[in-house]
């Protein structure tokens, strides 16, 4: 049975973030977590969006502990948003914090972002040392310019909807060419850049990723 408890995590400039954890069991054991970055709130992006909700329930089916929270100036969490800026502070200081969390193996980490999320992440990316696994779900092409991405060799999945029209899929497959490190790659048939209706095929794929990455 999943605990689920509501958490507030303090950011730069001492900004409380609000967040949810979900984690197995009563926490004797430690187990393995992703951290869930949630789309743009101008978009209507937030910690409840379906893609971060279906990749939670599925990587708690899974027997992962999760995390998923709200950006600054989203929804409870304090702070103003600024597009991009700062949101990098608010994933470093959510990994910090589930990675002590109880229960959880602060070895075996996944960090999931989806479109802004996934920038916000890829922009983070050098400074997100204890992270063993990137997922990465449509996220924009200047993000992957824009980031250290192309020197990291840990192992990342990206995936995006056959008809996305935010971020091409032959354009994105284009750039994974320069990656290092282990790459895979996943296109969703028939699905656009809010992936509506593809929610549980996008988590299916994520977790699969996440649970052969980091128990490996």
């Amino acid at each position: 049975m999943m605990r689920y408890s509501a958490i507030g995590i303090y950011s730069t400039g001492k900004i409380l973030l609000d967040g949810v954890i979900a984690s197995p069991g009563d926490g004797g054991v430690r187990v393995s977590a992703v951290l869930i970055c949630h789309p743009h709130p101008m978009l209507g992006g937030d910690m409840n969006n379906p893609v971060v909700s279906a990749v939670e329930v599925e990587a708690n089916e899974r027997g992962l502990a999760s995390m998923r929270f709200d950006f600054r100036g989203v929804g409870r969490s304090e702070g103003d948003f600024s597009n991009g800026e700062q949101e990098w502070n608010d994933v470093k200081h959510a990994l910090n914090f589930l990675k002590g969390f109880p229960g959880v193996d602060g070895s075996k980490i996944g960090v999931v972002g989806y479109s802004f999320g996934a920038s916000v992440v890829l922009r983070a990316i050098s400074k997100l040392k204890p992270v063993k696994a990137f997922a990465l779900v449509a996220p924009p092409l200047g993000s992957l310019h824009a980031s250290g991405v192309k020197k990291d060799k840990r192992s990342k999945l990206f995936v995006v909807g056959q008809n996305d029209n935010v971020v091409p899929s032959l354009q994105l497959q284009r750039q994974l060419d320069d990656l290092r490190g282990p790459v895979q790659f996943t296109e969703i048939p028939e699905a656009d850049h809010r992936l509506n209706g593809h929610e549980q095929t996008v988590a299916k794929r994520v977790v699969d990723f996440m649970v052969t990455t980091l128990l490996s």
